[in-house]
């Protein structure tokens, strides 16, 4: 018996593009090495905070690291 192969319309939404985390990290540490060679303790504070906002948790703690 031959099996018939057919193509169905997805019944899934488009997945979102994907966040490109490998250049959130760097971003986020470039902005916390700036601030610590600033001695701006403000700014630091503010990179730390924005971690804890992320969806990701292996990434913000990759960032913090």
């Amino acid at each position: 018996m031959a099996l018939r192969t057919s193509s169905l319309p997805s019944s899934t939404a488009a997945p979102t593009p994907a966040v490109d985390w490998r250049a959130r990290v760097q971003q986020t540490v470039a902005a916390a090495t700036t601030a610590i060679a600033a001695g701006d303790l403000d700014r630091l504070a503010t990179a730390f905070v924005e971690l804890g906002e992320w969806d990701d948790r292996q990434r913000a703690y990759q960032a913090r690291c």
